[in-house]
């Protein structure tokens, strides 16, 4: 956005005297956040060909997926990769990731986590690859893994800005070559609404039974009427359900509304970890990667000019994936 022109619009109307020239309720003032962000992110991809093919993808409360699926796109592109843990209630990232809780601890010794730093930067008015690099834990196979741990302190919860927010959804694509945020389910945490807007795409990774998916419908269904998020955004994923008692793919098409994309399969060595507190993410297996990477091709991510590592180009290339 021009970010102080616009926020300072926003102001004046959110505090208005006259309630004819007040916002009348926080829909409202979703409404517009969001038409601005589409407007300005069009505007620069439109400029930037290295920033048009970027996504900002999020996912729907499943921290071990978002872990799991960011690792994988950092080990097979030639390009940094950002994952923030935006569930304010129940922040888990980095026990799948197997990363500190905290980047930094403050002269007085208290732990700052990586969304309270970011956000005391954002506060600050300092937008930049470098206060977003200072909230991040440096992970993964290729150490391109930059990663935004939760909000550890459930007491802060009513504190973080919405403001703040939208400025870091607004530029964080100019600094990574693709962005993953993990929120929450509930469709009233305003995190999780600005996030589901500002996305190029919404993954949804969990239960795929008739009752999950019907409420699932329902939902996307919601949001689409009252928050205006496009419902075509939304991809659907199995996540770890045994083969055998999954319904038919043409059948999981159907009830996602033709949003299915596939599945990650249930993992005996990932439940025993889970139980260890041990990070699966750090050694995946080839049978894993090639679920993850068969995914990502039809999501569009590995199909991307800058660059597919050929250690992982051709995986899945067999199984009839594009």
């Amino acid at each position: 956005w021009q970010a102080s022109s616009f926020l300072k619009k926003l102001v004046i109307k959110s505090t208005a005297q006259d309630p004819n020239n007040r916002f009348s309720c926080f829909e409202e003032i979703l409404e517009v956040i969001q038409e601005e962000t589409k407007k300005d992110r069009g505007s620069v991809r439109s400029n930037s060909n290295a920033v048009k093919e970027r996504k900002l993808i999020t996912v729907w409360d499943n921290a071990e997926f978002s872990a799991e699926m960011a690792s994988v796109i950092a080990e097979c592109i030639e390009g940094n990769v950002l994952l923030a843990d935006f569930d304010l209630l129940d922040p888990k990232i980095d026990i799948y990731l197997g990363t500190k809780m905290y980047p930094v601890k403050n002269r007085s010794g208290i732990s700052l986590s990586g969304i309270d730093l970011l956000m005391e930067s954002l506060y600050k008015g300092l937008v930049s690859r470098e206060s977003i690099l200072d909230a991040c834990i440096r992970t993964g196979a290729k150490s391109n893994l930059y990663f935004i741990s939760g909000n550890f302190n459930m007491n802060n919860y009513e504190y973080f800005s919405n403001e703040c927010l939208g400025k870091f959804l607004d530029k964080c694509m100019k600094f990574f070559d693709e962005v993953i945020i993990n929120v929450n389910k509930f469709i009233y945490d305003s995190y999780t609404l600005l996030c589901l807007m500002a996305s190029d795409m919404n993954i949804y990774a969990g239960k795929t039974d008739i009752a999950s998916l019907r409420s699932l419908n329902a939902q996307i269904a919601f949001l689409d009427e009252k928050q205006k998020i496009n419902s075509e955004k939304y991809k659907v994923v199995s996540w770890c359900e045994a083969k055998e008692n999954m319904l038919p793919e043409s059948l999981l098409k159907e009830l996602s509304e033709y949003r299915y994309i596939g599945h990650i399969s249930d993992n005996k060595r990932r439940n025993a970890l889970r139980n260890d507190q041990k990070p699966f993410v750090k050694n995946l297996g080839k049978n894993v990667k090639k679920e993850y990477i068969r995914l990502l091709k039809k999501l569009g991510i590995l199909n991307r000019r800058f660059g597919v590592l050929n250690t992982y180009a051709g995986i899945g290339a067999k199984d009839g994936v594009s």
